[in-house]
């Protein structure tokens, strides 16, 4: 279990930054902490946040980056309000408002599927796609993973850029549980037609 897990910016330090945004009642999927949201063209009543929903995780799929907070409830938060940690993760067909890590510059950690192809030293620099896996309701934490398989060479679309493996002791290629660095490849934030 990982998803997407804020790490650092281009200074080396991760202050909590982010945006609210927000995911109406007819949206019937769960997001997790961890889950990368894309933008879904539109707004709240208000004007004020606009609408995300669950990334397709699928090469040449851009996404704004993850959720790292939730509020449940049908008004919007203060612009002061920092994410309620009593709430793990949106709920299924539940108005909520999401807080998102969209620096476009974050670095992120995230771990590998337990495919056969297992992620290796050639791979890194490469692009490639996460892979969707079930989230935790009890902890809020999403199930996505880098997809081991997708970091071919040849791949010009991915979602993701692996950086390298997070340089922690016990965190070495080809271990259970490892953590890698990754960056959003083609951000929303850098898209001429928004959505």
């Amino acid at each position: 279990m990982t998803g997407l897990i804020p790490f650092r910016d281009p200074h080396g330090n991760y202050r909590g930054s982010g945006n609210w945004y927000f995911v109406p009642a007819t949206d019937s999927t769960a997001i997790f902490i961890g889950d990368p949201v894309a933008l879904a063209g539109s707004g709240d009543t208000e004007g004020h946040y606009a609408t995300v929903a669950a990334a397709t995780l699928a090469a040449g799929n851009a996404f704004l980056g993850p959720v790292v907070g939730v509020s449940v409830g049908e008004s919007p938060p203060d612009v002061t309000t920092t994410p309620d940690l009593e709430n793990k993760h949106r709920v299924a067909s539940v108005a909520t408002y999401v807080f998102v890590a969209d620096d476009p510059d974050l670095e992120f950690l995230v771990g590998e599927d337990a495919g056969a192809a297992a992620i290796v030293a050639a791979d890194i620099g490469n692009l490639g796609i996460l892979i969707a896996g079930t989230g935790e309701t009890a902890y809020g934490q999403s199930g996505d993973t880098l997809d081991s398989s997708s970091f071919d060479a040849t791949t010009t679309d991915g979602q993701i850029q692996l950086l390298g493996v997070h340089n922690t002791p016990g965190n070495d290629l080809g271990s259970s549980g490892v953590l890698f660095r990754v960056k959003i490849n083609g951000d929303q934030h850098q898209l001429a037609g928004g959505s």
